[in-house]
Order: structure tokens, then C-alpha cells, then sequence
């Protein structure tokens, strides 16, 4: 910032990113089995995973291709009337690629590329993960600990919590 202009809050959030490979087995093992992701869709050549405790439907996307490298780099805005200024800002660079109607579960997207070229998108609209029907997300409010961290693992799908965060961890429902 200079000359005391006030700071843009129109981005609220990186909100997922794809990548694209050359070998989408190993590279969805790697996620899945050693990262530790869930699978949640897939699309065309596409895969599209999350972390255990993200708010959104997906968080990656892989995607089959011939070479290594990134797909793009998607940002949330923190209203339509944000993500409005954002593209008219970003069209006024000369960057812009225009408008389309998302990905899985966004909304009105914008797409555009940064300075070297990265293909970038930004939306507001966007739906929110569900937790399988019966279960429930959860999360330790009690700060960082990596007992309460390690036994906080415990898949959503098992509908429990251990004993180490039940005092300390509640059920954690989805910003609208």
C-alpha cells in the first residue's frame, strides 16, 4: 500500500487448485493414500479430492495431461459485488480471459492469468461440503495439540470422537 490507500479485502480465500500429471494413479494414490485426501469426484480425466477438514467440496483437482504443472490457482471472493471489482480490476491489467460458469459446485467464475502467465479464476458461489448423511464434522477448539490433532483424525464417517478431544471438540457446521 502506498500513500495511505486502504487495503482490498475483495479475496476472502485460495480456495483449490489444479494439477495437472502425467500419471493420475500415482498421483491419486499419493493424495489419497499418503496425503491422506478423500476422493470426492470425478469428471472427464479429473479427480477432485479434499482434506478432512475443509469447508469446501474439493481443495485439489487432478487432472490427466502429457506434462507435469499447474491447471490453475481458483480464488473465493468475499461477495458477488467483491468479485464484480476484482474482474473489472484485473480486465483493466489487460490479463483477463472473461467470464464462465465454473467448476464443480462454483458458481460464476472469472478466469484470468498473472503476470507469468498462470491460468487464475475467481467465483463467489459456491456450495458447500455435506457430510455423509448421519455424521458429523469435527474439530478441536482448544488450540494447537498434537494429541488432540492425532486423535482428531478419526474419520467423520466413524461418528466419533476420542475420548482425548470430547471435552474440548464440538461439532463444526459450514459457513453459509
Amino acid at each position: 500500500m502506498d500513500g495511505g490507500q486502504e487495503p482490498i479485502l475483495d479475496l476472502a480465500s485460495l480456495d483449490h487448485v489444479e494439477l495437472l500429471t502425467p500419471k493420475p494413479n500415482e498421483s491419486l494414490w499419493f493424495f489419497r493414500d499418503v496425503a491422506g485426501m478423500e476422493e470426492v469426484h470425478r469428471q472427464g480425466q479429473s479427480v477432485y479430492l479434499r482434506c478432512y477438514n475443509d469447508y469446501n467440496q474439493y481443495s485439489l483437482k487432478l487432472t490427466e495431461s502429457k506434462t507435469t504443472g499447474l491447471g490453475k490457482v481458483s480464488w473465493r471472493a468475499m461477495s458477488d459485488p467483491a468479485l464484480d471489482r476484482r474482474a473489472k480490476a484485473v480486465e483493466a491489467t489487460g490479463f483477463g480471459k472473461g467470464w464462465t460458469n465454473g467448476d464443480l459446485g462454483t458458481g460464476r467464475t472469472y478466469r484470468f492469468a498473472d503476470p507469468d502467465g498462470h491460468k487464475m479464476e475467481m467465483f463467489y458461489e459456491q456450495e458447500r461440503y455435506v457430510a455423509p448423511n448421519g455424521s458429523t464434522i469435527w474439530h478441536c477448539c482448544a488450540g494447537p495439540s498434537p494429541r488432540c490433532a492425532a486423535s482428531c483424525r478419526t474419520r467423520w464417517a466413524s461418528g466419533c470422537v476420542s475420548k482425548c478431544c470430547s471435552t474440548r471438540a464440538r461439532p463444526r457446521s459450514a459457513p453459509g
